[in-house]
């Protein structure tokens, strides 16, 4: 399990009753790896997926799906995630 400070959407951090949510981040940890372009967290600068980059790329599913697997384990998250999943966790950036 993953222990974050929740964030929203928006990236604000997420407060109940004027303390801030400690809880299981493992959705966001996820969502940030897969929506980070390589070089975009300074002390990570070799993980991230850039999913965005791929919108409109002639990447098979499961090329991209094999890509992001390995991002993430890469950081020490072992997820068995499909492209549903991915889609789910994405509906903000996708939307929009």
């Amino acid at each position: 399990m993953i222990t974050d400070i929740l964030t929203n959407s928006a990236g604000e951090i997420l407060v109940n009753n004027g303390d801030i949510i400690i809880a299981n981040g493992a959705n966001q940890a996820i969502k940030s790896v897969i929506t980070t372009r390589k070089g975009g967290n300074k002390f990570e600068p070799i993980s991230g997926v850039g999913i965005l980059d791929y919108v409109n790329s002639t990447t098979p599913t499961v090329a991209l799906n094999r890509i992001v697997l390995g991002e993430l384990n890469q950081v020490g998250i072992n997820a068995d995630l499909q492209a549903a999943d991915i889609k789910t966790l994405l509906a903000d950036e996708i939307s929009s």
